[in-house]
């Protein structure tokens, strides 16, 4: 099978927002958009009274048998309950995308709702009616929480987003998962994209791998700081140490708790936003908070230091067209993630996870594998950050009681290089990076990636194999 280049893939999930575009290692991802969907609950409705019709039709059917001959009786049986299974496969089928046929229209209604309620999710539209849709994220709590509507949002990704025709489809898929996720994920995974997308190949990927690959490296450990969780990932020669790994339950969806919290202890934050919520009555005032707490967040003013700063000097913050003064919160937001006691987590610290982590390693690999510090994920850009975790982790090193040659005695964070000169100190897209290096390379033997061949001779075991 010849697979040509410019066609390739990458989809990368995430809890928060999933990334997808073409396998281009120098630009950042074309697309972003938040993990959920939005359903429109009349056409649920619709539905769900459709079956019941359907119920009700059966059930008089089976009543109008019963009335005949007992001679016939089986024969006639047999011959409804055969049609009722033709009339049920083939809603079955008018759920999904028809392959060798056009789409229908019930499909496309489906995937036009996901369409317009993600698109007014990220322009932030107040026009939704919010009784209309039922909003739900996919991939939260390390899961995927519906296939069904994981199935429509990587439709809607592909068809929508990438304008890819399902009939004619020879674009290959790279998709990177978390490590979190069961080996039975990826039959189920395979079925979607062979089954419903008519994909000609595809790539499973783990995600801490393509984070590593994007700074050159095959041996290391990834340190990603995700919305749910903090994962802390050996591997040593591209083999992931599942043993050590360690992942924890905060990340950046606690930073914005703790945010929102002090804001709400600022008197004088508070009385200018209590001030624009009175002045437009449309204002809902959890959403004026949360707003303004994701744009502070944004901003580049909040910050960590090597040690927590409490006393600072107040820098000016423009929110919808008035002027707050920020001060000591901009340096205290990202604290949980140091002392997760703030947001009430008796958690491992990410200093602690990382000492679990390292001790579950060979010992003589320590040292190559502290040398060799990946950082990524959404908070990975916050200014100070990495300066912070190295200072307390070799604080945490150096109070090691045992001293030999193969102790760490220092960490190195590792850098992009240079010649991703677009992708400069874009740490949170070092999973695209590497997977779209990683699609280029394995889409081009065949002996790496699952064709579409492979799949209909094995069917979805296939991934266990390749």
């Amino acid at each position: 099978m010849n697979l040509k280049e410019d066609k390739l893939i990458v989809i990368e999930v995430g809890s928060y927002i999933t990334k997808f575009g073409k396998a281009d290692p120098l630009s950042k991802p074309q697309h972003q958009v938040y993990s959920k969907i939005g359903k429109n609950n009349s056409i649920k409705k619709n539905k769900k009274q459709d079956i019941n019709n359907d119920e009700k039709k059966e059930n008089d059917d089976k009543m109008e048998i019963s009335n005949k001959e007992q001679k016939t009786n089986n024969d006639i049986t047999m011959t409804i309950k055969n049609e009722l299974k033709e009339k049920s496969d083939d809603k079955v089928d008018k759920m999904s995308i028809d392959i060798e046929k056009t789409e229908i229209q019930e499909e496309k209604k489906d995937i036009n709702n996901i369409a317009n309620s993600n698109d007014k999710i990220d322009k932030e539209s107040n026009n939704i009616n919010q009784k209309d849709f039922e909003v739900s994220w996919l991939f939260k709590n390390q899961k995927v929480n519906s296939w069904e509507d994981a199935e429509l949002f990587w439709k809607f990704i592909l068809s929508k987003k990438l304008q890819i025709d399902f009939k004619d489809n020879i674009s290959p898929v790279l998709i990177s998962i978390p490590i979190e996720w069961p080996k039975h994920y990826r039959e189920h995974i395979a079925k979607i994209f062979f089954e419903k997308c008519n994909l000609p190949a595809l790539y499973i990927a783990e995600q801490p791998l393509m984070a590593l690959y994007a700074v050159g490296c095959t041996s290391g450990i990834v340190i990603d700081i995700g919305y749910e969780r903090t994962r802390i990932v050996p591997i040593l020669d591209n083999v992931i140490n599942t043993r050590a790994s360690q992942s924890l339950p905060i990340g950046s969806q606690d930073v914005d708790e703790y945010l929102l919290k002090l804001v709400k202890e600022n008197d004088d934050i508070c009385t200018q936003l209590n001030t624009i919520i009175q002045e437009d009555t449309e204002n809902d005032k959890n959403e004026v908070y949360t707003s303004f707490c994701q744009a502070l967040k944004e901003s580049g003013l909040c910050e960590l230091d090597i040690v927590p700063i409490t006393k600072v000097e107040e820098v000016e913050f423009k929110f919808r067209n008035q002027i707050f003064k920020i001060g000591d919160i901009r340096y205290k937001c990202f604290e949980p993630l140091f002392n997760p006691l703030l947001v009430g987590k008796r958690i491992q610290t990410i200093v602690d996870a990382f000492d679990t982590s390292i001790g579950l390693c060979e010992l003589k690999d320590r040292a190559l594998l502290a040398n060799s510090f990946v950082l990524t994920g959404g908070c990975s850009i916050v200014k100070g950050l990495q300066k912070r975790l190295e200072h307390e982790i070799e604080s945490s090193i150096s109070l090691s009681e045992t001293s030999n040659e193969m102790q760490v005695k220092e960490i190195k964070f590792l850098k992009i290089p240079e010649y991703f000169t677009k992708m400069k100190d874009r740490y949170q897209d070092l999973g695209f990076i590497g997977a779209s290096i990683v699609a280029k390379l394995v889409f081009m033997d065949q002996k790496f990636y699952i064709s579409r061949d492979n799949y209909n001779e094995s069917g979805p075991v296939i991934v266990n194999f390749k």
